[in-house]
Order: C-alpha cells, then sequence, then structure tokens
C-alpha cells in the first residue's frame, strides 16, 4: 500500500473551492464551527465518519483516495475498454444514422412516385373508375 500521507485537508478545501460549497454547510457536515474550517483544511488525515459525510455531500468517493495503486490500474484497463466499446457503439450509431436517412430518402421516392401514379391514373381513366376499382378490392 501506498505509505504516503494524503493531503485530505487540501483536497476538501479544492473541493469546496471548485463545487462553491458555504463554509456553514461543510462546517455543519463535518461537525465543527466555521471559524474551525480552516483547521480541517490542513489535515492530513479525518475521521472515516467525516469522510462519509464529506463523501455524501461533494458526490465523490474520498475513500479511494486512500486505495493501492493496482485497483486503479484495473479501473484504468476497464476505462480503456469501455472506450472501445463506446467508440463501436458510436460507429454502429453512426450508420444506423445513414442507414434512417437513406430509407426516408428511398420513402420519400416511393411516395412521390405514388402521387405521380395517382395523378396519371386518375388523369387517364377518370376519378370514378378508380374509386370503383377500390371499391370492389374490398
Amino acid at each position: 500500500m501506498d505509505k504516503s500521507p494524503v493531503e485530505i485537508g487540501l483536497i476538501i478545501q479544492e473541493l469546496a473551492d471548485k463545487l462553491r460549497l458555504q463554509r456553514k454547510d461543510l462546517a455543519e457536515c463535518l461537525g465543527v464551527t466555521t471559524n474551525n474550517i480552516q483547521k480541517q483544511y490542513e489535515r492530513q488525515m479525518l475521521s472515516v465518519d467525516k469522510m462519509e459525510k464529506l463523501s455524501i455531500l461533494t458526490g465523490i468517493n474520498l475513500f479511494d483516495l486512500y486505495s493501492t495503486q493496482e485497483p486503479l490500474r484495473a479501473l484504468n484497463g476497464e476505462a480503456k475498454w469501455l472506450r472501445r466499446i463506446i467508440q463501436r457503439l458510436q460507429k454502429r450509431l453512426a450508420e444506423n444514422a445513414e442507414e434512417i436517412e437513406r430509407l426516408k430518402a428511398e420513402l420519400g421516392e416511393v411516395k412521390e412516385s405514388r402521387f405521380i401514379y395517382k395523378t396519371v391514373i386518375k388523369k387517364y381513366i377518370g376519378e370514378e373508375e378508380l374509386e370503383e376499382n377500390k371499391d370492389e378490392k374490398k
């Protein structure tokens, strides 16, 4: 396990700044006064219950900061695998979008041909005969 200390106080301070957390909200979460927040920023360690509360408040699992490098390598490998899957899915999505556009164009051509066909039929055989043929097919 990595023995170097995690400057959890500095990390908390950066997170608070980045997430624009109010000092009073942070103090309430940590169970300290707003005047005591600076002392929390100077700490290298926090109690488990404070870490848990901060993780919930920030939406970031602060316990991961204390994990070894091995799980991080495994997650990194999984992230690469997931990126490849995403790339394949994006390619498939693009191909499907192209196919949809092609089919829309084809459908437009079919509708246009159908309209022309109906127009020609009405012109040459008359609308009444067209209606009679329609009734006979039913």
